[in-house]
């Protein structure tokens, strides 16, 4: 009783369930001699599963097909297990973005502070930052503005300081000139007066050449140039006085890689400090030197025997108008060293400032690496 049975069923399930011919269900070749021997066939199509078993007394397939709550369940199941995939590919996401953002977080604070005039605001340096390269450009930018707004406020107090008493006597000077009568007064004021604009006219030299050094502005050129030569030039052509300045070279041809025209400028301060000071003699020494590391090495020294650096001033002497304790008859502005110190950072050649030992007066190294 077939039909019955269906009936029946249909009654009381809700899974469909049907009897046809073997004739009417057509099954490809491959699986047909498995389904005749009772393997039942499963199959998806869209949106349901079907069941179909094979009566062998009967020669009939009987089918059933699942209800469309259980496909609902299963398209449910889909969308939890599709939404718990992106959430954890958003998990991962944040969890490789947290320390990027927290970084752009910290660089845009530092920013802040540094737009609303706290010179002093750097990022912290993190080897696993992200951006590190443009943190350690960030933190390079506030140090070159710091250096400039130093530089200006140092600059403008010196040239204040430094200008008030020559003005303060060409006033004065005028005044008297005013009143003089006799020639030989004149005369004795008007040295006095041309003396004073020489001084000022020697402190506006001095401060041009010095922010002229403008590292934005800046062009090296470097070449090949043997110490051996350019040295003996240099001294011959810049030396105007009777001081003696005696050179020693470790070989006959010792060659470095720089910017000649730079180098000279450096050079000629240390020369022009070291004639300045010293009693009568300076000596310059140029050493070739290869470290154990094979590491080649050529160190400049220029020493003279005047009356040295003491250890308190040796840290402010690269600093602009920077004279210490030396001999107030020397005249000077306190620039030599300082434009050095900046030439020497360029050329990237390591500044040393010490006492000589055989000499006895002040010693002022440059150590350039060659390979």
């Amino acid at each position: 009783h077939r039909e019955e049975f269906v009936s029946h069923w249909l009654e009381k399930s809700n899974v469909d369930l049907t009897i046809q011919d073997r004739s009417a269900f057509p099954v490809p070749g491959d699986i047909e001699e498995g389904f005749k021997n009772g393997t039942p066939l499963l199959l998806e199509s869209e949106g349901e599963f079907s069941f179909h078993f094979y009566m062998r007394t009967t020669d009939q397939v009987m089918s059933m097909t699942l209800p469309i709550q259980q496909r609902v369940t299963h398209s449910f199941l889909n969308v939890i297990l599709t939404l718990l995939f992106y959430l954890v590919v958003v998990m991962v996401l944040l969890v490789w973005l947290y320390p990027l953002i927290n970084r752009l977080v910290m660089l845009q604070k530092a920013a802040n502070h540094l737009g609303k005039g706290d010179l002093s605001s750097r990022v912290s340096a993190s080897k696993f930052s992200y951006i590190s390269s443009i943190e350690n450009d960030f933190n390079r930018m506030a140090n070159q503005i710091q250096k400039l707004v130093d530089d200006n406020k140092l600059l403008s107090r010196a040239v204040s300081h430094n200008l008030k008493t020559p003005i303060t006597r060409l006033r004065m000077g005028v005044d008297v000139l005013d009143e003089a009568t006799d020639k030989s007064d004149l005369d004795k004021y008007l040295k006095r007066i041309n003396y004073d604009l020489d001084e000022m006219e020697s402190l506006v030299d001095t401060l041009l050449q010095y922010s002229s050094l403008d590292e934005f502005k800046l062009r090296l050129n470097y070449e090949a140039v043997d110490l051996c030569q350019f040295i003996p030039n240099l001294i011959e052509n810049g030396n105007t006085t009777s001081v003696d300045i005696t050179s020693h070279f470790s070989e006959d041809s010792i060659v470095v890689n720089t910017d000649p025209r730079y180098l000279a400028m450096c050079l000629a301060n240390i020369l022009s400090n070291a004639i300045r000071h010293a009693n009568g003699m300076v000596e310059v020494t140029v050493k070739h030197i290869v470290r154990e590391s094979n590491q080649s090495e050529v160190l400049l020294t220029i020493e003279d025997d005047g009356c040295g650096i003491s250890k308190k001033d040796k840290p402010f002497v690269t600093k602009p108008f920077w004279r210490g304790s030396s001999d107030p008859a020397i005249k000077g502005h306190g620039m030599g060293l300082a434009i050095v110190a900046r030439i020497a950072e360029w050329l990237k050649a390591d500044l040393a400032i010490s006492s000589s030992a055989s000499l006895g007066g002040a010693s002022i190294s440059l150590l350039f690496r060659v390979s």
